[in-house]
């Protein structure tokens, strides 16, 4: 019986031991780490709580970055902000490269914000364009941290100012203003000879207003001239004619656009 309770005292000692020591260097490491952590002079973190914007061509989109000094010293860092060529960044209002960086000072443990603005020209194509944001210590360049942000490149807005103010007053013609030369006309299905139709009825149509921009009759076979309309506008040509009524839309009006409505007829 002592044989056996000293046996079981044995294993249940060599097992205690054996335990001990596989926890030893884990909890060695714990305490290491923790320990470095702690005494680290120099940190630096880069976050920002919205990173993907929406913005228009022509636009810009503003990012709010916080930098946080995590180290247990006070630093100056150096803060760069740079994308694609057509997209202009700036770290507070100041265009910052690799060559003229923006410098942040920090005592230790401090965080404060700033603006990262992306200009986005006109000519950027649509899509998801990025932003890149870096910064380093400047008593270790090896101390650094980067962080990407998304600018999605929306079309253009148009402009939403009346037509009709255009029209019935000549004199604030501009080259921003466009014209479009219509033709009413039909042609016998046996025929080859397309002939005007004067004296039509027609309308035309802003579409980003909703308005109807103005309303007349065809003139000498069948040519009727708008003019004076924005450039960008969507619009919407109608004739009602003896044959039946017909429609086309122009997108994007540029400076100017002919468009025909043709009635195709029997005998």
């Amino acid at each position: 019986m002592k044989n056996t309770l000293f046996k079981k005292g044995l294993i249940v000692g060599i097992i205690v031991l054996l335990a001990g020591i596989s926890l030893m260097p884990l909890v060695g490491s714990i305490t290491i780490n923790r320990s470095v952590l702690k005494t680290c002079p120099l940190g630096l973190d880069l976050s920002c709580d919205e990173p993907y914007k929406n913005v228009k061509q022509g636009d810009t989109a503003t990012f709010i970055v916080e930098i946080t000094n995590i180290g247990t010293v006070d630093d100056t860092y150096d803060v760069i902000a740079g994308s694609i060529e057509d997209i202009i960044c700036k770290v507070n209002g100041v265009n910052a490269d690799q060559f003229n960086p923006y410098e942040i000072t920090l005592d230790s443990g401090e965080s404060i914000s700033f603006e990262v603005t992306a200009e986005v020209w006109e000519s950027v194509p649509l899509g998801e364009w990025y932003v890149f944001v870096e910064g380093w210590s400047q008593n270790d360049a090896e101390i650094n941290d980067d962080l990407t942000l998304t600018a999605k490149v929306q079309k253009k807005n148009k402009e939403k100012f009346s037509t009709r103010e255009l029209i019935e007053e000549e004199d604030s013609v501009s080259w921003n203003l466009g014209f479009i030369l219509c033709r009413v006309c039909f042609m016998e299905t046996w025929s080859w000879f397309i002939k005007g139709m004067p004296g039509q009825r027609i309308e035309c149509i802003d579409l980003d207003t909703g308005e109807i921009v103005y309303k007349g009759k065809t003139r000498i076979f069948g040519y009727f001239l708008f003019k004076f309309f924005p450039f960008g506008h969507d619009y919407k040509i109608t004739a009602e004619t003896e044959y039946g009524r017909m429609s086309k839309k122009i997108n994007d009006l540029d400076f100017f656009q002919k468009v025909e409505l043709l009635f195709i007829i029997g005998h």
